[in-house]
């Protein structure tokens, strides 16, 4: 990727360390934490980092996705309308069925869920 090329060495290292713990996130400087490559990374680490990513990013399908994959009760940082996602939800309740109480009032009474 050439964008990769033109990134700071700021972004380089937090990336770099955001693979091995996305909870590193937390004290990215904000516009790190705005990045979408660093904030869907992060999640893919570590589901629970969704909850320090910028509002914008949690109604991110791809990101989301990549959260509740890891850890099913992300589903409570991301944007209602993902909360209401037919397949975001299912792949959070299959990592954690306790996820469900997040999802949204017409999920949560789908028996199919």
């Amino acid at each position: 990727q050439i964008e990769a090329l033109h990134r700071s060495e700021e972004w380089r290292e937090l990336y770099k360390l955001v693979q091995k713990d996305g909870l590193a996130l937390q004290k990215a400087p904000t516009e790190l934490r705005a990045d979408r490559e660093m904030a869907a990374e992060a999640c893919w680490e570590n589901g629970l980092a969704l909850q320090y990513v910028p509002e914008e990013l949690r109604g991110d399908w791809e990101i989301v996705t990549c959260a509740v994959s890891k850890s099913g009760t992300a589903l409570m940082w991301a944007t209602p309308e993902l909360q209401g996602d037919r397949e975001i939800v299912l792949r959070a309740v299959q990592e954690n069925g306790g996820a469900l109480e997040y999802a949204s009032q017409e999920l949560r009474g789908d028996r199919a869920v």
